[in-house]
């Protein structure tokens, strides 16, 4: 049974590499392919009101 629930902090390092592979492709989101992962995380993490995780 697959389980969501709203991803914490220490998700993260588990959705950077998913995010910055998309980010690098430069086909799906209009974030540069240069985003840092710190960038990342402000963009992911903190602008938004939530984030799932699988």
């Amino acid at each position: 049974m697959i389980q969501i629930r709203r991803a914490e902090n220490y998700d993260f390092d588990e959705i950077w590499p998913i995010m910055h592979e998309a980010f690098l492709k430069a086909d799906t989101y209009v974030f540069s392919p240069d985003t840092s992962k710190e960038e990342g995380f402000r963009i992911w993490m903190e602008t938004p009101l939530a984030t799932y995780k699988q």
